[in-house]
């Protein structure tokens, strides 16, 4: 088992290597990441290298919902990808283009 993430870079390293893998983006990775700790600390008034986060069981969830969220992140990036693909098609045929 790896050593546990206990301090802030550590998490943000981790974070933005977990962000890469939904995007090639860096930038975006780097907002996605950001996003990710403001909501971590908007639902558990904490953030996930302090030290509550340290226990095992703790540890796991705190892992565990980092990535879900960055999943979310990268399914909401989807879908409005797509709708904007959606929305040129419909201009394109309005237009006659």
């Amino acid at each position: 088992m790896k050593p546990k993430m206990q301090t802030e870079s550590e998490w943000r390293a981790w974070l933005h290597r977990q962000a890469h893998r939904f995007t090639c983006c860096h930038n975006e990775a780097g907002d996605w990441v950001q996003e990710t700790l403001l909501a971590f600390w908007q639902r558990f008034g904490s953030l996930p290298w302090e030290p509550r986060w340290l226990e095992d069981s703790e540890y796991q969830r705190a892992c565990g919902w980092c990535c879900q969220k960055l999943h979310s992140l990268a399914v909401d990036a989807h879908k409005r990808a797509f709708r904007q693909h959606e929305i040129l098609i419909l201009d394109d045929a309005r237009w006659g283009g």
